[in-house]
This record gives structure tokens, C-alpha cells and sequence, in this order.
């Protein structure tokens, strides 16, 4: 194995990773990451760890990791901090460690109070909130820091307030923008044409007007893969990989449910023009969909796919 052992321990003890079976379900349909490796590096050392059989084989585990054992490290195939909390903990007990109440993180989304931090998307401005977004992405968290530098990082003398801290998200699609921004006050996000209160803003309608629409049509909703497409490529671009994930996720469901062709193959293309080749997430899922569509229709003995469109034989 051409990792070393602290690479491979690192999948190894991640949780998530040990209770799954299939390497499919865990890296490309949830997009898990570990220690922050690549996807194709995870891959390789799951099918690694999974042939020397150390998920299924505590002796395994223990001649692949020994200063686990030398650590009182439990191996096994459930985690120790897992069988820590469920022999000490009722039921009860841990969903109420497991349930934090971020009310208030949801009210500050619309609450410009304290606001020491201005988004701007295509002349949209959004007040938010610099201890809440830059944890979240370390991309607007240099930019401020770098403001920091430049201006001092200093309180008004007058006023007592904070410098004004500014990003701008150039050309970055508008809508996706204010999904990611939804993200941060949220934790979930949802097509939506209004959202924070912004400045400058007239009308829902006449926003739609003015927005760069994600696909031919003005009214786009969660229903449209392309949505969670550039929504996953902007996660990415600003290094939101909990967002990304959340993108992954509903860019499946959608394509699982019955998806309208056209919005479907319009999806395909900005997924291949909006990630590097290396981003297995959304490509694996369109392969994936693109399999299971050409195996059906083969076992059918029909030759038309999309629309009635005449397809090579595949028998």
C-alpha cells in the first residue's frame, strides 16, 4: 500500500466509513471525506483496508494498526467512542447530548443586528455575520483577514464599531450564491428568490429579471439538478466541504425522481464544465444514473432513449 499507516488509520477510524459495506455508497453517493484526502485517494485505501479485512476482523485490524492497541484503543468494527456512549448513556441521555438548539443561528439570517460583514452578489448586498461565515469558509475568512492587514483590524475611534469587512462574489451565479449564504445562517438551503434582507433590492419579481437564470427557463426551483450542480461547485470553490456534501445529496435525489430529460442532460454539461476531472462526486452519479437508464432499456429490448431519439443497439 503506497499510503502510510496514519493515512489508512485515518479511514479506518472514522466511523461513517466502518459501518458501510459498499465503498460505492459511502465516497461517491455521500461524498465522505476523511483528514481531507481526495476522493480517489479514499477509494484506494478503502479497498485496501476492506481486502486485508480489517472492518470485518478485529485481528485484522490489529496487525494493520498496532499502536492502536499499544494507545487502549478498542478495535473492532464499531468505533470506541460509539461503545463509549451507549454502555454509559440511556437513549434518552444521547439525544439530548446530540440535540443542540440553533434557533438562534436561523434568526440571525434575517437579523442584521451586530452585521459586521457585507456579501455581495451581482449588486446584491447581504449583511451577515463575520463569527458565523468565515468558520465556515476559509476562502471569505483570508479575504478578511487580509483586510485585517490592510486596515488595521482597528475599532472606530469615534464609534467604537468594527471595520467594515467586504467580499464580492464577482460572477458567481446569483442564485447559488444566496443558496450558499442560506447554508451558512441554516445548515440546509432551498431555491428561493428572496432571502436575507438585502439592500437594494425592489422586488422578488424583479430580481428573477435581472438574475442570470441557472437554466433556460426564469422559474427555477429544487427541483432542477443544475441548481445543486453550481451550488456544489461553488461549496467547493470556497472550501464549504460540509455544503458540498449537502449538494451531492440533493443533486441524487432530484436525478432519482423521475427528472425531466432536458433539465437532466443540461445538468450533465455544467457538471463536467464546473469541476476538475478529479471531482469524482457529481460525474460518478451521472455514470452512475446513465448505467442503470442503458442496462433498463437493454433488458426492455428498446433502442430510443430521451425523448424517442434513435440510440445504437446495445444488445
Amino acid at each position: 500500500m503506497d499510503y502510510p499507516s496514519s493515512h489508512r488509520e485515518a479511514v479506518y477510524m472514522n466511523d461513517y466509513c466502518s459501518r458501510q459495506k459498499s465503498i460505492r455508497l459511502v465516497v461517491r453517493r455521500h461524498a465522505i471525506v476523511v483528514a481531507n484526502f481526495t476522493e480517489q485517494k479514499l477509494v484506494k485505501i478503502l479497498q485496501y483496508l476492506i481486502g486485508q479485512g480489517v472492518f470485518r476482523y478485529p485481528s485484522a485490524a490489529a496487525q494493520e494498526f498496532p499502536n492502536l492497541r499499544e494507545a487502549g484503543i478498542t478495535i473492532g468494527v464499531q468505533s470506541p467512542t460509539n461503545i463509549s456512549i451507549e454502555h454509559h448513556l440511556s437513549e434518552s441521555q444521547t439525544h439530548e447530548m446530540t440535540t443542540i438548539d440553533l434557533s438562534w443561528l436561523k434568526d440571525s439570517f434575517d437579523d442584521n443586528s451586530y452585521s459586521d460583514l457585507i456579501l455581495v452578489s451581482r449588486g446584491r448586498q447581504y449583511n451577515v455575520h463575520r463569527a458565523i461565515v468565515c468558520p465556515q469558509s476559509p476562502v471569505i475568512a483570508k479575504k478578511c483577514k487580509f483586510q485585517d492587514a490592510t486596515q488595521g483590524g482597528t475599532l472606530c475611534d469615534t464609534c467604537g464599531a468594527s471595520p467594515g469587512y467586504y467580499f464580492d462574489f464577482l460572477d458567481d451565479d446569483p442564485q447559488a450564491v444566496d443558496c450558499l449564504i442560506q447554508y451558512f445562517y441554516q445548515q440546509v438551503y432551498k431555491s428561493s428568490c428572496y432571502s436575507p434582507k438585502v439592500k437594494d433590492a425592489e422586488s422578488c419579481d424583479a430580481e428573477h429579471e435581472v438574475s442570470v437564470s441557472l437554466s433556460e427557463q426564469d422559474d427555477i426551483d429544487d427541483s432542477y439538478p443544475i441548481l445543486h450542480i453550481r451550488v456544489y461547485a461553488l461549496a467547493e470553490l470556497y472550501g464549504i466541504l460540509t455544503l458540498k456534501r449537502l449538494a451531492l445529496e440533493k443533486f441524487n435525489k432530484t436525478i432519482q425522481e423521475n427528472v425531466q430529460t432536458h433539465r437532466f442532460l443540461a445538468s450533465v454539461e455544467e457538471a463536467y464544465t464546473s469541476t476538475v476531472q478529479e471531482d469524482r462526486g457529481l460525474r460518478d452519479a451521472i455514470t452512475e444514473l446513465f448505467c442503470c437508464i442503458l442496462t433498463y432499456w437493454t433488458r426492455r429490448g428498446c433502442n430510443t432513449l430521451f425523448g424517442g431519439q434513435k440510440t445504437c443497439h446495445l444488445t
